[in-house]
């Protein structure tokens, strides 16, 4: 069986569906970023998905779902990363800054530290190769991230400045997302993203949580309210395989015969 974008989602939604433990991580939404990171050629980060929560006052990243050296891991912001204040205007200015630490197995620790410094600079029309926007505003981020790296076994730590990203968005009144998007590192022009109306698209693949999974903690039944068929592995806390079933229709799983401890579920 193939695996699915909503078994994806379910893979990497520890902390992010979960608002009785982390009501702070609870999201939103998710994008799919996707693209493979390598950091300090020892973790390879890939199948990115960020998630992403909505206030009143801001837009805020509290973490993503990853493959981290070919094993699902969910990762939570320790501080929790806030992409763009609410409202913005012309003249709006914001300055954040967040981290995350998380444990690789069998190497050590690998975090990242991220500054976000937001200006609201422009206003105008835009017009892309699907459509005029008018009345827009340009929100420019410039965006800082430091590596860090702590191998156990050499009881050694490094930390590497990545290259500085400047990220310019178009947002048209009322839109949920730019509607061109482009970003520039290094003085070279890496992407350039614009809002599909024929399609309906996103600049960037997004899909929502609309399905439920408790409760958390669980006794002995586990309800699960996702409407279609899945697949479900669960791992023990030393990250071993300790059930795997293929194909599931119920909406319940029964864990009753299981010892009573921490386990994941993907």
């Amino acid at each position: 069986m193939q695996l699915t974008l909503l078994q994806l989602h379910l893979r990497y939604q520890l902390y992010f569906n979960n608002i009785a433990q982390y009501p702070d991580h609870k999201a939103d939404y998710a994008l799919v970023v996707g693209q493979e990171v390598d950091a300090f050629g020892q973790i390879t980060i890939s199948s990115v998905y960020d998630y992403f929560k909505v206030d009143s006052n801001s837009l805020q990243k509290v973490g993503f779902g990853a493959n981290i050296n070919g094993l699902p891991a969910s990762v939570k912001y320790d501080t929790i990363d806030r992409v763009y204040p609410l409202s913005m205007t012309f003249g709006t200015t914001d300055s954040t800054s967040a981290y995350y630490i998380l444990a690789i197995p069998t190497l050590g620790t690998y975090g990242q530290w991220i500054r976000r410094k937001v200006e609201v600079d422009g206003w105008g029309n835009i017009t892309t190769p699907y459509a005029t926007y008018s009345n827009t505003i340009r929100a420019r981020t410039t965006l800082y991230q430091r590596d860090t790296l702590y191998v156990d076994q050499f009881g050694f730590g490094t930390n590497i400045d990545r290259p500085i990203e400047n990220i310019y968005e178009w947002f048209e009144p009322g839109s949920g997302v730019p509607v061109f998007k482009a970003i520039e590192s290094s003085g070279a022009l890496t992407a350039i993203k614009y809002l599909d109306t024929i399609n309906t698209t996103s600049v960037e693949s997004q899909f929502y949580s609309d399905w439920k999974v408790y409760p958390n903690p669980v006794v002995n039944i586990l309800n699960v309210e996702i409407g279609s068929e899945f697949t479900y592995e669960i791992y023990d806390i030393e990250g071993r395989l300790v059930e795997k079933v293929d194909n599931y229709l119920s909406e319940t799983i029964e864990l009753g015969h299981l010892a009573k401890a921490v386990f994941i579920l993907f």
